[in-house]
């Protein structure tokens, strides 16, 4: 069966400025045509940064084709075809049976940013034009007064109507926070290099893995069983603060398994290697 193609696209433009320079930009188009409006909202998220532009224009074009499948045009949509519009997204066409299975659910992040979206184009479009239309519009059980035709849609909570569709797809997992003794003594005996057997105890003491892999020698204090990572989440490069981002007193038996690798097979490895590294943990060279 052939596709119908769709209305709605976005698709990268190139400009010339005045100055002669080439900028680059994704464009919403009506068959083939740019839709001034929607363009002009989506530049401004773009200026800010070309990759939100383009998540936000393929958002919209998903948005738009939607409006053009059930025969309603962007400027005149309403409470129900947005709330329509994520039942769409949620469950997929009830009118042609075409419905989806639980596994393609989207996730709440995901419907959330369709709401930010479409709210945000419809605030700006409220904003910036005028219209003689008027509907009743809602948030949560409440009823408020009337609002432009624009404005009945972004005031809306639609983010209620999520939290109450938006089935479990699986069930509540149970993760384990801390080990045992017996349990880190059992997964410790198991690895087969020291260097592994260091990395995990380690991150026992509240280290992410990339933090533990950031750890240079210099970060190490066997002497005061201190160490601190070089880099972590969110955070400055320890080097460039010249400082440590935070230090954590390591156990004795901790210590030892990591001076023991220091000293056999990291010193191994970059002889072996002929590579001299400042991170603690390297690779062993391939046999």
């Amino acid at each position: 069966m052939k596709t119908k193609r769709k209305r709605f696209r976005l698709v990268p433009f190139a400009f010339e400025t005045e100055n002669g320079v080439l900028v680059y930009r994704h464009l919403i188009t009506d068959n083939h045509i740019p839709v001034l409006k929607v363009n002009m909202w989506l530049e401004g998220k773009s200026l800010r940064s070309a990759k939100t532009g383009k998540e936000y224009g393929n958002k919209l074009a998903v948005f738009l084709n939607y409006l053009d499948s059930i025969g309603v045009e962007y400027e005149s949509a309403s409470n129900k075809h947005v709330k329509s519009f994520i039942h769409y997204l949620l469950y997929g066409s009830l009118d042609d049976f075409r419905i989806k299975p639980p596994e393609e659910m989207p996730s709440y992040s995901t419907l959330s940013k369709y709401v930010t979206v479409i709210t945000g184009l419809y605030r700006w479009l409220d904003d910036n034009f005028e219209t003689e239309m008027c509907f009743t519009t809602g948030s949560d059980t409440k009823r408020a007064q009337k609002s432009f035709l624009y404005g009945q849609i972004y005031t809306y909570d639609y983010k209620r109507i999520i939290t109450l569709n938006l089935p479990r797809l699986s069930g509540k997992r149970d993760y384990i926070k801390w080990y045992t003794d017996e349990e880190i003594a059992a997964l410790s005996s198991s690895f087969l290099t020291l260097r592994d057997t260091a990395v995990f105890l380690v991150t026992l003491e509240g280290f992410r893995i990339d933090e533990a892999l950031s750890m240079r020698l210099s970060d190490y204090d066997a002497i005061e069983q201190t160490i601190g990572p070089s880099r972590s989440k969110g955070r400055k490069d320890a080097r460039i603060a010249e400082k440590s981002l935070r230090i954590v007193a390591l156990p004795r038996s901790t210590c030892d398994i990591l001076t023991q690798y220091i000293q056999t097979e990291r010193m191994t490895a970059e002889i072996e290697s002929g590579i001299i590294s400042d991170f603690i943990f390297v690779n062993a060279p391939l046999l």
